[in-house]
């Protein structure tokens, strides 16, 4: 109960804090929802650039203070916000209650399903207040300073100010940036003038909808609607939509067949990224800041072309520019996407000859890749031997799959249309999103990012970022195409079927296990074990120092490094498989990985063991339950190793059976 009631002022705080933060630009930005995470990136901009110079360290004691400022701020605009302002302001608060209600109940933070144990890794670096960029929690050697990065910056400082713990700052975040996502849509709707109903179905379909195809996924599944209604048919219906390959289990012959288009060999089966699929997974996942920002484009581009006669909007036109800077530093793959559609909106300023707002446009770009350029430098490290491949054609999407995309047909013909019917306000924002969706979508199906990934896997991060990008980018522009009287009804008919998803997520809800139920830590799913739970708080007590753990069989998608992560201790090297992907292989990861693993394997001499420790300052060496499941006689043999200079602390003890670590005296 005192939990809850914690739980509850940090949520009351956080909505007074946001609330407050959207108070300005009334009258550039006149929409709050929008304005919210607009002053937050804004604020967050500059302190991420002092930051890579100053570390500012955690501010635990100034969340009352920043409360009662927000309180006083909201109190002092009262009379100036109209009945209906705050009325509409409580759309975010409802949203953000039924988000953290959800991660109340289901706040386990579990690697395989998805990407939540390496978003919280990504998320953990920001917490301290330290200077940028900071150790890598996975590899100490090194600094973590590779493109999924300012995303958690901005959400890291949740954690800074609340004194939560990683998975708490997590669960919160996660929450958050949700119910940003939801309040956005729902302003960028209010722009067009939609109705309440219209506004709802728009969020819904952004927020927790899927594809147009969803509706019809239980006729084309083995299983039927039986299927349906399970974990695994979720999986298949949401987080792998069959628009870019197929699973020959999973669904019938017939489908089978057309999405094959008869070829010998089958499509790779591609999963795609949807807001809703990622919150079923639990990742608070870089999309999810890039979805946001196309939510908050999209706005801007239609306050800045909607009008008969636009007017000038300098601020409104410089945060156009800032959302492509934006982007690039925090989900870097949609980078080029992004960037064509802010070229677009630039052609459109020299056609009108809106100077002005082309100039600011550039300069807010300008600016902010200024600000962020600290980050610059390693993600073009990262990112530097990538390249741009044509599409091999036997992995190619057959024709016959695109009959589940139709809506775009609607995107083809829309330019001309509207191009000759010169009384319609809102033609260039229908044709910049609507040129752009087109362009990714072609783009994606042509070509792919040539990355880690070969050969049958080839286009897998290029499908699943342009695809998931370009139905969002679809589902705004049908949103703008529904004003229109000769298309609101078609366009409404797609917006439901991709919203029809709703009724999947709530399903969901109903059927899972809530065993960890408002144990926010997110770790209770390993912390039930008595012996880890003893482990971890252990660690979370104890001094700062480097951690070694063993790998499981899985090196990228696997357990280890929980309790490093969970205590926020740093790890000499862990998730070896992702840090490839990451970073490219190097001899230095082989040999310490190789080390490692020689290590627990008692394939190491016993002056070697000991070495390998000391001369890494090693201080916490954890032998866990999966250790007693993989290798339980080893443990004599590294205790012997190693006990003159390393004292052993065990939470359980029977037989072979151990759990503890060893740590140094």
């Amino acid at each position: 109960m005192i939990a809850i009631i914690y739980y509850g002022l940090i949520f009351i705080s956080l909505c007074l804090i946001t609330t407050a933060i959207g108070i300005g630009f009334n009258k550039n930005i006149p929409d709050q929802h929008i304005r919210r995470p607009l002053w937050l990136l804004c604020l967050a901009t500059p302190l991420f650039f002092l930051e890579h110079h100053h570390p500012l360290g955690q501010f635990h004691w100034a969340w009352p203070i920043l409360t009662l400022i927000a309180a006083w701020r909201i109190h002092h605009h009262w009379q100036s916000l109209k009945l209906a302002n705050v009325a509409y302001s409580l759309i975010f608060s409802i949203s953000f209650l039924l988000f953290f209600s959800w991660r109340l109940i289901f706040p386990d933070i579990k690697p395989y399903s998805g990407e939540s144990i390496t978003d919280l890794y990504f998320l953990a670096h920001f917490l301290d207040g330290t200077q940028l960029p900071a150790q890598d929690l996975w590899f100490a050697e090194l600094q973590f300073n590779f493109y999924y990065h300012f995303f958690y910056y901005l959400l890291g400082w949740i954690g800074r100010i609340y004194p939560l713990s990683p998975g708490e700052t997590y669960n919160l975040a996660i929450a958050l940036i949700y119910a940003l996502i939801f309040s956005a849509s729902w302003g960028f709707a209010k722009a067009l003038k939609l109705p309440k109903l219209g506004r709802l179905l728009v969020a819904s379909a952004i927020t927790l909808g899927g594809t147009v195809a969803s509706p019809v996924i239980p006729f084309i599944l083995k299983d039927g609607w039986r299927a349906f209604i399970t974990w695994d048919s979720f999986m298949l219906s949401v987080t792998q939509v069959r628009l870019i390959g197929t699973n020959n289990r999973a669904l019938t012959e017939g489908a089978t067949t057309l999405l094959n288009s008869n070829s010998a060999s089958a499509i790779p089966e591609l999963p795609l990224e949807f807001a809703s699929s990622l919150w079923l997974q639990g990742d608070l996942h870089p999309p999810l800041f890039s979805f946001l920002l196309l939510i908050i484009t999209a706005y801007l581009v239609y306050l800045l072309f909607s009008q008969a006669k636009p007017r000038t909007n300098s601020l409104a036109s410089g945060l156009l520019g800032a959302t492509c800077a934006w982007v690039m530093v925090s989900n870097t793959w949609v980078f080029p996407a992004q960037a064509f559609v802010f070229l677009m909106c630039l052609l459109v300023f020299c056609y009108q000859g809106r100077w002005r707002e082309l100039i600011f446009s550039l300069l807010g770009a300008i600016i902010v890749t200024g600000l962020t350029s600290p980050i610059l430098e390693g993600l073009m490290q990262t990112q530097g031997g990538t390249s741009i491949r044509t599409l091999d054609p036997d992995i190619k999407t057959p024709l016959l799959a695109w009959i589940f995309w139709w809506p775009l047909l609607l995107l083809l013909i829309l330019p001309a249309t509207i191009l000759k019917q010169r009384k319609i306000d809102d033609k260039w924002p229908l044709i910049i999103f609507s040129i752009s969706t087109l362009a990714m979508v072609a783009l994606a199906w042509n070509f792919y990012i040539n990355d880690p990934y070969h050969g049958y896997w080839a286009r897998f991060n290029t499908s699943l970022k342009f695809w998931s990008w370009a139905n969002l980018a679809l589902i705004l522009t049908l949103a703008m195409l529904s004003k229109l009287k000769f298309a609101k009804w078609p366009t409404y008919i797609v917006l439901i079927m991709c919203a029809s998803q709703v009724f999947v997520v709530m399903h969901f809800a109903t059927t899972q296990n809530k065993s960890s139920a408002f144990k926010l830590a997110g770790h209770h799913w390993f912390t039930n074990d008595a012996s880890n739970l003893h482990l971890l708080n252990y660690l979370i007590n104890s001094p700062k120092g480097l951690v070694i753990e063993s790998f499981d069989d899985e090196k990228a998608y696997s357990r280890s490094g929980r309790f490093a992560l969970f205590s926020a201790q740093p790890s000499l090297l862990n998730c070896p498989g992702h840090q490839t992907v990451w970073r490219g292989s190097s001899f230095r990861q082989t040999q310490l990985e190789n080390k490692i693993i020689h290590l627990y394997q008692a394939r190491l001499s016993p002056e070697e063991t000991l070495s390998f420790l000391m001369d890494h300052q090693v201080q916490y060496l954890l032998w866990t339950p999966d250790d007693v499941r993989r290798t339980p006689h080893n443990w004599p043999y590294i205790q012997r190793a190693i006990q003159e200079e390393y004292l052993w602390v065990s939470f359980y003890d029977v037989d072979i059976h151990r759990v503890g670590l060893w740590v140094r005296r």
